[in-house]
């Protein structure tokens, strides 16, 4: 009905989309040529902790594909650890040890849609592989670290202790019955 107010409408909208965008760039790092995070699903895990130190990669996670590129999973020290305790052997594939059903994004996703799947992460350090239509690893995406403030809590509560005296004279109180 008010064209004039309907436009000023788009302008704002279309001004903070833009804003919006930008902020989430800021927030992400992308890994153009990822082929130092990704690992073939069935190398050896001695293979995968000897590249982990061999790569020196400033993230410690792996992309697990076939031979074609296409993503099967994602592999973390965390994942590491939880293989070790179920039972698996070091000589076990890597696509064993990894989370099979990982989060990712497509290549033609806006930046708003990956930045969501970003945070959707549950990772200390979030990360999310970006693939084609194929399911072929086109790049990755770096979040910024999660950092979790650690909190300390003491409380105290007192009074004469007159009311039990008699019961914990001669014992503690969690002994009285």
């Amino acid at each position: 009905i008010y064209p004039p107010t309907q436009g000023l409408w788009l302008k704002s909208v279309k001004k903070n989309t833009s804003s919006m965008k930008r902020q989430v760039q800021k927030a992400m790092k992308k890994i153009k040529s990822p082929g130092r995070y990704l690992i073939n699903r069935g190398e050896p895990m001695t293979s995968v902790i000897e590249s982990w130190l061999e790569r020196r990669l400033e993230h410690k996670f792996f992309c697990v594909v076939d031979e074609n590129g296409k993503l099967l999973g994602t592999l973390t020290d965390g994942d590491l650890r939880r293989g070790l305790l179920q039972g698996l052997s070091t000589h076990s594939p890597a696509l064993m040890f990894a989370k099979k059903n990982p989060v990712y994004g497509f290549d033609y996703e806006s930046t708003v849609k990956v930045e969501e799947k970003l945070r959707a992460t549950t990772s200390e350090l979030p990360f999310l592989p970006i693939v084609s239509k194929d399911g072929v690893i086109f790049s990755i995406v770096i979040g910024e670290r999660k950092l979790y403030a650690e909190v300390s809590a003491l409380i105290m509560a007192g009074g004469f202790g007159k009311r039990l005296k008699e019961r914990t004279a001669d014992r503690p109180k969690a002994l009285v019955e």
